[in-house]
């Protein structure tokens, strides 16, 4: 092949692919803004905090997030297809926004009658920073990143999202000077959701959104729609999320640090895959392309687990250098959370980017089923064998996606989407 004759190939190849080309540096640039900024503020607040209360705003998140599920209630993933398929149509579009954006809204007002009744009725310590960190809830609506995606103008997203954490990072360290101040932790969240949700308002406008007020028809339509997502949304944080509100109330806030450590170290390898992801299932929602989704998966095997490798090299470095000797303890956490990322890699093509976009979601959600099921008879097991620890947690982790993804590979191939089985009969 001559050099020209190559160089025309590259031509064509960018051509081609132009926009998920821009929309991955721009999910890059944000992927790692999210990523890396906590790592900045962290071993400033560490300090000042000390572990036990920082233990205790993470297990406050962690109890925000679990209301930021029901409040997203599946709409996000729904939304991108939807987006996705109706990109020329503004009417259609404006439905979308406005149905998600109602419904989402119901679910924040119900979420926040809850919580209100439990902080009121229960003598909670600490019961403002728990409600305070409820309020991260409100960014999933005001700031509608599904829909961007869908229209893949990921450079929005960015911008808008560049622009919230850096506001965040900037106030932490002038408002947070001493244990005292730990409520302007959440308040400076706040700031920054009151700031992405005008700009973001902003940008709909200007791409033809309108919003209007739904019917209770429409509304159960996308209700309906959204189901599978939902149940698949609430069993994945039930496993996958569940293991810092296990820490926190067995082992206490200082482990839950540790633990929280571990896992914004491992966050930053699983970086590559999440932009791969989002930037690829747009495009795989509308095409269906299961070539295209077979050099995705070969891709994301390959870079994970080389950046498996470097992060057990270095594991000890990464704990040392945010949170000094103390924080040693993270250490082999790490190195076990780590193994996620090439195992998670096969459980998102083969799932997220596959089995949802062919239209095979009831695959998808009992195979989050069986994986919640797994998740819980463990956990049942270890606490039977009065085993509960941070290395027994975080191998029930892993262990549970290695399922995941075995079973996501067997319904992948079951169906005859990536690989075609022989069915003829001798």
């Amino acid at each position: 092949m001559s050099g020209k004759t190559f160089i025309t190939q590259i031509q064509a190849i960018w051509s081609r692919n132009t926009v998920l080309l821009s929309n991955f540096s721009y999910l890059s640039a944000l992927q790692i803004a999210t990523l890396l900024l906590p790592l900045i503020t962290y071993p400033y607040l560490i300090r000042v905090l000390g572990e036990e209360l920082y233990g205790l705003v993470v297990f406050t998140q962690v109890v925000a997030g679990y209301f930021g599920v029901f409040i997203s209630f599946g709409f996000s993933m729904l939304g991108v297809q939807e987006v996705s398929i109706y990109r020329e149509n503004k009417k259609k579009l404006s439905e979308i926004v406005s149905v998600i954006t109602f419904t989402k809204s119901v679910c924040l007002l119900f979420s926040f009658v809850i919580i209100f009744a439990y902080l009121n009725l229960f003598n909670v310590q600490y019961k403002w920073l728990f409600a305070l960190a409820f309020w991260v809830c409100l960014l999933d609506i005001v700031f509608p990143t599904w829909f961007f995606q869908g229209i893949e103008k990921m450079k929005f997203i960015t911008i808008i999202s560049l622009i919230n954490k850096i506001l965040f990072t900037i106030l932490i360290f002038i408002v947070i000077k001493e244990r005292n101040d730990v409520l302007w932790l959440p308040i400076s969240n706040i700031v920054g959701t009151i700031v992405s949700g005008w700009l973001s308002f902003h940008l709909l406008r200007k791409e033809g959104v309108k919003f209007v007020f739904p019917t209770l028809q429409i509304t159960w339509k996308y209700i309906q729609k959204s189901y599978h997502f939902f149940l698949s949304n609430v069993l994945i944080q039930i496993y996958a999320n569940s293991n810092k509100a296990v820490v926190g109330y067995f082992l206490g806030m200082g482990a839950v640090a540790h633990y929280d450590l571990a896992e914004k170290i491992v966050n930053l390898i699983k970086i590559p895959q999440t932009l791969i992801s989002q930037t690829v299932y747009p495009r795989v929602s509308a095409d269906r392309n299961p070539f295209f989704v077979k050099k995705i998966f070969t891709l994301s095997i390959v870079v994970n687990l080389g950046l498996y490798l470097l992060l057990f090299l270095g594991a000890e470095y990464a704990v040392l250098l945010l949170g000094g000797e103390k924080m040693l303890p993270a250490v082999p956490i790490v190195r076990i959370l780590g193994l996620l990322a090439p195992i998670v890699a096969i459980s998102n093509v083969m799932g997220i980017l596959t089995l949802v976009p062919f239209g095979y979601k009831k695959l998808f959600s009992q195979m989050i089923g069986i994986s919640m099921i797994s998740y819980l008879l463990m956990f049942a097991v270890i606490w039977g064998m009065n085993n509960i620890n941070l290395y027994s947690l975080s191998a029930i982790n892993v262990l549970v996606e290695i399922m995941v993804s075995v079973i996501s590979v067997y319904f992948v191939y079951k169906s005859n989407i990536l690989w075609k089985r022989n069915t003829t009969t001798s």
